[in-house]
């Protein structure tokens, strides 16, 4: 029965470490004898002994060693040989000459051994300037073309290298040696790069060879093997930095055309890709900038296969860096126009690529580009814009989506919706490249300048559209007016639409669109109440005219439930939304109204549970122009044209949502009143706000809140309205108010009503105190009682203060405090918590009334 795969692999691994046992035990045995050779200066008997020494790398168990184990006996062959050159060096300052090991090394016999003793011997004869060391690096590159199997001769080239690296002239001409050090070291910083780029083109090439002339070998473990070798070629592109230093010219025209040759010719996918990287990782930036468009040229015509991701985000990465190290750098960035290159190039090196190149690794690299765009030209909002038209064209191309791109523009109109879903990774890389811009531009109107944000949007999920939505409106920094006219508004829906629509945004969403600061409060419910002075000081200056609503305009009766939404999340989202009237420029009242009424169209399609959250900021909003267009004596004609369309706003409120219509209605009444000569609207809305408590509020609580606020609001506005609109008003509140559910609830109504309610109506205040001292009486409970009669004694006293009614006419505030003492006089309640509260409260009215008895008369101050 044949083994397992697994045990001889098994059986693999023990032979090769018995191999490699036996090599390096042999390696340390001639090194023993080396060393006593040396010891007793017999330099002939210690070249043989070195040379089997390196012998040691062809020998039949070396052969049967994977690269990885092959390196360990190199490293210990080049340890031993090290030995010998130390030996030589010293003999060398004794003034031995060197040219005698040069020439005795080359009579070994075997090829190998020869170069390695040979490349020793170089070693020395150029540290010790006995040589020209150009002459020698020529002489030692030719003669290792000697060796020509892969494996060999790429240690052999390894070692050349590493041990010439610090003996390579760095010096531009022959001038520039010092001629007082004797220096015979003839050469320059260009015989060097000649000679590096020389051993480089040969290690390359022998690289490569171990794949092509190893076909009985498994692939995968070849190129596992082929990886683990790559930094002995690598290591010269680190050599050449090093020799190029500052020099760009050097670099551009010996150095990069020599590489790129190589790397071009080799056509072997893993070498161009690890070659590429190390130019990216070892030169300059600034080199990179000054030869951005030859690198991406390297690119386009790179083996398709070749992982052009870690090519591409290597480069870009190491630039934005750059760019944003410095505003030199960045600069720099803008006049070698490094953007541009990418956007010219990058196009051609993914169609090279094609299907090789897959969509999650296009989205990494546009995830880099945009990082280095924001960085180098954040100003270039089309420069952004051709970042998204590159990931649009990707999406579309690997989702099956068509695109039309247009003549003049560089971004792309979708035409056709045909597309695979995206992966949760590629949609996070694609959410990437949208967010970037907005955490950089920190603007919505910079952001509305990009025409294929919103395509790349619609590829996302619903979930990822909202998120980025919500972004998107969160990223406008101070809320800076950005919206000057009805199409911009109408394009930012387009971009914030899938928090309005109940449904993922595509294509049919995609109509086309053309292209002082106010802070935004947060819309809380609880600050609707009946006073709307605060809106006084929210006014800015302005003037003009605006269109009158289309009748037809109604609200869709979508009020279904968004059942699987986190409602607190729901309400931040739309409460975003609501911040978009900010964003809309209102110098001019009539076009700033243009805006509000597009405006309350585009909130009317999110159906009524999100109105409810949208509209009360649009509303406030028209009532501060209302406010403005009074204050700048405005056309009249405006000013209720504004306000007419405050309350047809309100009635797009759905039936839940009645309080929130109440309370709205009231402010516009009171914004009415303080304006003048439009008390149609205060009447009209106080009295749609008696509808909607009549027809649509149903709780006692919200019932009592209700009424509350519109007696409060009658209060506000009673020298705005006619005689006889107010008394219909005061007659339907006190009605109502004799009406609730609880007596506490009528007693605190009926003295609100006592308030506001003129002398001359039926229901005057002394009848409607009297209405309440009976619904206080009525209280079961004896200290809610005392504390309502105590309510409306307070009342009756500001009612007679104010000459409202004489309350001390036929004793009515006696005979109240009257009642009150005996309630409090009762044992049971003088010892309680609430009985010392309303002994206070007490006294506290008692020492008031008395020290007014000049106000009410006929109040006798003994019985109190």
């Amino acid at each position: 029965m044949p083994p397992s795969h697994s045990s001889l692999s098994d059986t693999d691994e023990g032979r090769e470490g018995r191999y490699l046992r036996e090599s390096i035990a042999s390696v340390r045995l001639h090194a023993q004898r080396l060393r006593r050779a040396l010891d007793a200066d017999r330099l002939d008997e210690a070249v043989k002994i070195a040379a089997d020494v390196a012998a040691e790398l062809r020998s039949i168990a070396a052969a049967e060693l994977s690269p990885k184990l092959y390196y360990d006996v190199y490293l210990s062959v080049g340890a031993e040989l090290r030995v010998l050159e130390n030996y030589a060096m010293e003999s060398a300052r004794r003034g031995a000459p060197v040219l005698e090991l040069y020439e005795r090394v080359q009579e070994t016999p075997l090829v190998l051994p020869r170069l390695y003793l040979l490349i020793t011997a170089g070693s020395v004869y150029i540290k010790s300037q006995q040589a020209a060391a150009k002459d020698v690096l020529r002489d030692l590159v030719e003669m290792c073309a000697g060796v020509q199997h892969p494996q060999r001769g790429l240690f052999l080239r390894a070692y050349l290298s590493q041990m010439m690296k610090d003996k390579l002239p760095d010096v531009l001409s022959e001038d520039e040696h010092d001629e007082d050090s004797n220096d015979i070291s003839a050469g320059t910083v260009h015989d060097s790069i000649s000679f590096v780029i020389r051993n480089f083109t040969e290690m390359n090439r022998l690289w490569v060879r171990m794949e092509r002339e190893a076909s009985t070998r498994d692939i995968e473990v070849l190129e596992k093997e082929r990886l683990e070798l790559r930094i002995l070629v690598g290591s010269n592109i680190a050599t050449l930095g090093r020799l190029v230093g500052s020099n760009l010219d050097l670099y551009k025209t010996e150095v990069l055309p020599a590489i790129v040759e190589q790397i071009v010719k080799c056509n072997d996918s893993i070498a161009q890709e690890y070659l590429a990287d190390c130019i990216a990782q070892v030169f300059p930036d600034d080199f990179h900038l000054q030869t951005l468009e030859e690198f991406m040229h390297m690119c386009k015509d790179l083996k398709k296969g070749v992982n052009m991701r870690i090519i591409l985000s290597s480069i870009i990465q190491r630039l934005s860096r750059f760019v944003s190290s410095s505003s030199e750098a960045k600069h720099a960035a803008i006049q070698t126009g490094a953007f541009t290159v990418f956007r010219d190039k990058l196009p051609a090196v993914a169609k090279h690529q094609g299907s090789s190149l897959n969509l999650t690794d296009r989205l990494r690299i546009h995830v880099e580009l945009m990082n280095f765009t924001l960085c180098s030209e954040p100003n270039r909002t089309d420069y952004v814009d051709d970042v998204l038209g590159f990931t649009v064209h990707d999406m579309q191309k690997f989702l099956g989506s068509t695109y039309d791109h247009g003549k003049k523009s560089k971004s792309f109109r979708k035409i056709s919706t045909t597309y695979k879903p995206l992966i949760t990774d590629d949609e996070l890389l694609a959410l990437d490249v949208l967010t970037k811009p907005l955490d950089k531009f920190k603007s919505v109107g910079s952001v509305l300048k990009l025409e294929n944000f919103v395509v790349l949007q619609n590829f996302l999920s619903y979930e990822n559209q909202k998120a980025l939505a919500a972004r998107l409106l969160l990223s406008a920094g101070g809320y800076s007016k950005c919206i000057h006219n009805v199409n911009t508004l109408k394009k930012l829906f387009r971009y914030v639409a899938p928090l309005v629509l109940e449904k993922r945004v595509g294509s049919d969403a995609e109509a086309e669109g053309t292209g002082g600061d106010g802070m935004y409060q947060k819309f809380d419910m609880s600050t609707i109440t009946y006073h709307h002075e605060y809106l006084l000081a929210l006014m800015p200056v302005g003037s003009s005219t605006a269109p009158q609503l289309e009748s037809s305009q109604s609200l869709s009766a979508d009020t279904s439930a968004i059942s699987e939404e986190d409602t607190e999340q729901f309400e931040k989202n739309q409460e975003l939304v609501a911040r978009i009237v900010y964003l809309c420029e209102d110098e001019n009242i009539g076009e700033a109204l243009s805006l509000y009424i597009v405006l309350r169209q585009e909130l009317i399609r999110g159906g009524g549970k999100r109105l409810s959250i949208t509209l009360p900021s649009l509303m406030f909003a028209s009532l501060r122009l209302a406010l403005r267009c009074s204050k700048t004596n405005c056309d009249g004609d405006l000013v209720e044209r504004i306000l007419s369309f405050a309350a047809e706003s309100v009635e797009l409120l759905p039936d839940s949502s009645a309080l929130l219509a109440l309370r709205l209605r009231l402010h516009i009444a009171g914004t009415a009143a303080s304006l003048g000569g439009v008390s149609r609207f205060v009447y009209d809305n106080i009295s749609s706000g008696f509808v909607a408590y009549e027809q649509h509020i149903t709780t006692s609580r919200d019932q009592h809140k209700a009424l509350q606020q519109i007696i409060a609001t009658m209060g506000f506005v009673r020298d705005a309205l006619p005689e006889d609109s107010f008394e219909a008003l005061a007659n339907r509140a006190i009605k109502h108010a004799t009406r609730s559910l609880t007596r506490s609830d009528q007693c605190v109504l009926l003295c609100m009503c006592a308030k506001v309610a003129p002398k001359s109506m039926k229901g005057s205040p002394i009848s409607c105190l009297m209405k309440a001292e009976e619904a206080a009486e009525c209280c079961v409970n004896a200290a809610e009682r005392v504390l309502l009669m105590l309510d409306v004694a307070s009342c009756a006293a500001q009612v007679h203060e104010t000459k409202m009614a004489n309350v001390c006419e036929g004793q009515f505030l006696g005979e109240l405090m009257k009642k009150v003492r005996e309630i409090m006089s009762s044992k049971q309640n003088k010892g309680s918590a609430l009985g010392k509260v309303v002994a206070i409260r007490y006294g506290k009215l008692v020492g008031y009334l008395k020290q007014r008895l000049d106000v009410f008369e006929g109040l006798d101050g003994s019985e109190l």
